[in-house]
């Protein structure tokens, strides 16, 4: 079936990363803080849903590419302008999402996961 944002765990997962790395203290309701070992299994839940949906069979790779395509398209824009001599060249920097990028630099072979 299809999951919605209430039960998927990478809601509460992207929450508990957020908690950990900007405030460096755990996600809690109340009295009840999310670490430990259901810490590790929330976000061990939150790997396999993102392996699944951007490297499983039933159309993974397709949706990495469609997910790195606009980042792609911007780099080899730039590159593009920069070999055609279309103004100075400059340095480029490019962020993504970790979905976008990872798969992106996979394809290049320089990330191996």
């Amino acid at each position: 079936g299809v999951m919605t944002d209430a039960v998927r765990p990478t809601v509460l997962a992207d929450e508990a990363y957020s908690r950990a790395c900007e405030q460096n203290r755990p996600l809690c309701r109340g009295d009840r803080c999310l670490e430990g070992p259901a810490l590790e299994t929330l976000l061990s839940l939150a790997d396999e849903f993102y392996a699944r949906r951007y490297g499983g069979a039933a159309g993974g790779t397709t949706a990495a590419r469609l997910g790195m395509h606009p980042l792609l398209t911007e780099i080899l824009g730039g590159f593009r302008a920069d070999l055609a001599g279309h103004g100075p060249r400059r340095l480029r920097l490019f962020a993504g999402h970790d979905t976008v990028v990872a798969p992106l630099l996979s394809a290049l072979g320089v990330f191996d996961g």
